[in-house]
């Protein structure tokens, strides 16, 4: 069953899987699908169902998808940025980590006025 090809496993597709998962309340299972994804929005979209049992994870995986994000450019990549943050910071002991986290971005990425102005939208401190 563990045929795992472009988003499949055999003939269902991973968001099938992950609704079977939901609706069997499967939360390991569901988990092993956001464990294998770097993707943000996979995470997000599961981050309800798994954030009670696994919020430490939960904080590294959206650690390691935004920081993949700010590598690229561009107003619209920092208003996302922006709400990827605000999801982070919503998790058990979120707000630290993704204070953090934009705090690194504007140190490593100085030459960036404007994600500089879409960070200032975040009103953390």
């Amino acid at each position: 069953m563990k045929n795992k090809k472009r988003g499949y496993y055999s003939a269902v597709s991973l968001e099938d899987l992950a609704q079977i998962y939901i609706e069997e309340k499967m939360i390991d299972e569901l988990f092993e699908i956001v464990r294998s994804s770097n993707s943000i929005h996979t995470i997000m979209t599961y981050t309800n169902h798994l954030k009670s049992k696994y919020p430490a994870e939960l904080l590294e995986y959206y650690k390691a998808a935004i920081e993949i994000q700010a590598e690229q450019t561009g107003r619209n990549v920092y208003v996302s940025l922006t709400n990827y943050l605000k999801q982070m910071a919503k998790l058990k002991g979120g707000l630290p980590a993704a204070k953090a986290l934009k705090e690194s971005f504007l140190d490593k990425y100085k030459n960036r006025p404007a994600m500089k102005e879409e960070f200032r939208k975040l009103s953390w401190d």
